[in-house]
């Protein structure tokens, strides 16, 4: 049984978004189809430069042996 679209138009057009590409597929009345896709690139975040970390250390003392 045709649907609708077939027996109006004799051709069924869908669309869809999958993660960051559009698709797009036509089909014929004698079932051939023809698929395109359009992909964007995927949004990123920007890394962030972070500070240097700076460790000091206390001075070291040194004691005399009787002290």
């Amino acid at each position: 049984m045709a649907s609708p679209a077939f027996a109006k138009h004799g051709k069924q057009k869908e669309e869809f978004w999958t993660a960051t590409a559009r698709s797009s597929a036509k089909w014929k009345k004698d079932g051939s189809y023809k698929e395109k896709r359009n992909c964007h690139a995927a949004p990123y975040a920007e890394a962030q430069r972070q500070p240097p970390v700076v460790i000091t250390l206390p001075p070291v003392v040194i004691l005399p042996a009787g002290y």
